[in-house]
C-alpha cells in the first residue's frame, strides 16, 4: 500500500496531488497512459482537474457505484407498487428499506432477479404455455426441457453459443415481447411492471459486462441507464454518466492503446482469480473489498487506533508483512 494523503478527499488539492502522483508512477513504470477510478462526486472533479492541468490520464467512473445508484432508481420508480410487500416475504422490513435505496446490493440484486423470474413464469403460463398457443403445450415443454438438459450435460463454448440461440428461444422471446407490448397498452399497472422487467434486464446485462469483461456491453448498459437516472432525479449520475460515455466512446481516437486493452483484452475489470470466465469485478468494488475492508475491519485504522501520521505510517508499512503472514493460512483454508 502507498502513503495516504492527509487531506479531505473532495478537496481539489487532494485530487490533483493524487493524479500527479499516479502520472509520475506511470512514467517510472513506462506505462503509456494511467487509469484511475473514482466514484461520481470525485470523478467529475478529477476530470475537470485533469483537463485543466493537461494531465495524460484517464479517469473512469466506478461501475459498482453506478449499479448502486441504478438499484436505488429502480426502488424509486417501484415505490408503492407492492414490491416492498413482495420482498418482505423473503427479507426483513429494515432490509427491504435498504434494498429499495440501493444500499444492500447483493440482497437487492437477488431479490430483483427472483421477482423478474416470477414475472416471466406468470407471462409464460398465460401466453406461451396455454391451450391457445400455436405450438402444442406438451411439445413446447419437451423442447424446453431438452434444451436445458443439453446445456447442463455439455460444456458450452463461450465463443460458440449457437445452441442457446435456437428457434425455440427466439419464438418464446418473440411471444413474450408481443404480450408485454399488448399489456402495456391495456393497463398502466402492467406497463409499470413491464418497465421494471426491462430495468432488471439492464441490470443483468450490466453484471454480465462486468463479470465477463465485455467493454461494449458495459457502455451500452450505462447508456440504457441514463433515462432512469434522469426520471428519478439522479441528476448528478445522469450528467456524469453521459460525460463518461462521451469520453469512453472517444477512446479509439484519444488513447487507442487503452481502448485496445479495454475492448479487445477486457482489462476494464479486475480478475482476482485467473482462468475463471465469470470472474471479473468492478475496480471500485475491489477498492471496497480490499482497501476499505482493511481500514474499517478488525485491526484497521478506524478501530480506535486513530488517524494520526505516525499511526498511518506504521499501518501502511506493516500491511505487506501482515499479508505475507495471512496468505499461507488463507491458501490452506481455500484448499
Amino acid at each position: 500500500m502507498l502513503p495516504m494523503i492527509d487531506i479531505k478527499p473532495t478537496d481539489s488539492s487532494c485530487i490533483y496531488s493524487t493524479l500527479c502522483f499516479v502520472v509520475d508512477q506511470a512514467k517510472q513504470l513506462s506505462l503509456p497512459t494511467p487509469v484511475v477510478t473514482f466514484y461520481q462526486p470525485l470523478w467529475i472533479k478529477a476530470v475537470e482537474i485533469a483537463k485543466a492541468a493537461h494531465l495524460d490520464i484517464v479517469c473512469r467512473l466506478g461501475g459498482f457505484h453506478i449499479m448502486k445508484i441504478f438499484l436505488g432508481a429502480i426502488g424509486t420508480v417501484m415505490a408503492g407498487s407492492g414490491i416492498e410487500e413482495l420482498l418482505g416475504q423473503i427479507y426483513g422490513s429494515n432490509t427491504v428499506v435498504h434494498m429499495m435505496h440501493g444500499d444492500a446490493v447483493s440482497r437487492a440484486v437477488r431479490g430483483h432477479f427472483m421477482l423478474q423470474g416470477a414475472l416471466v413464469v406468470r407471462l409464460l403460463k398465460t401466453t406461451v404455455f396455454n391451450a391457445d398457443s400455436t405450438m402444442p403445450q406438451h411439445s413446447l415443454l419437451d423442447n424446453v426441457r431438452q434444451l436445458i438438459d443439453t446445456v447442463d450435460a455439455n460444456k458450452v463454448d463461450v465463443g460458440d453459443c449457437s445452441m442457446l440461440v435456437s428457434e425455440l428461444v427466439s419464438t418464446i422471446e418473440a411471444q413474450l415481447n408481443a404480450i408485454m407490448d399488448t399489456l402495456s397498452v391495456q393497463s398502466r399497472t402492467a406497463k409499470l411492471w413491464i418497465r421494471y422487467f426491462r430495468y432488471v434486464a439492464i441490470l443483468k446485462h450490466f453484471l454480465l459486462a462486468e463479470r465477463t469483461c465485455n467493454w461494449q456491453l458495459h457502455l451500452k448498459c450505462v447508456h440504457d441507464m441514463l433515462n432512469l437516472f434522469a426520471a428519478t432525479g439522479r441528476n448528478s449520475y445522469c450528467k456524469s454518466c453521459r460525460l463518461y460515455l462521451q469520453i469512453m466512446v472517444d477512446l479509439p481516437n484519444t488513447h487507442p492503446g487503452l481502448y485496445d486493452m479495454f475492448a479487445v483484452r477486457g482489462l476494464h475489470s479486475v480478475r482476482r482469480t485467473d482462468g475463471r470466465y465469470w470472474g471479473g469485478l468492478s475496480l471500485d468494488l475491489i477498492i471496497e473489498q480490499c482497501l476499505m475492508k482493511c481500514i474499517k475491519g478488525q485491526g484497521g485504522l478506524t478501530r480506535g487506533r486513530g488517524m494520526s501520521d505516525s499511526v498511518r505510517s506504521l499501518w501502511v508499512s506493516t500491511m505487506p508483512q501482515c499479508a505475507a503472514v495471512h496468505l499461507p493460512v488463507i491458501m490452506a483454508t481455500y484448499r
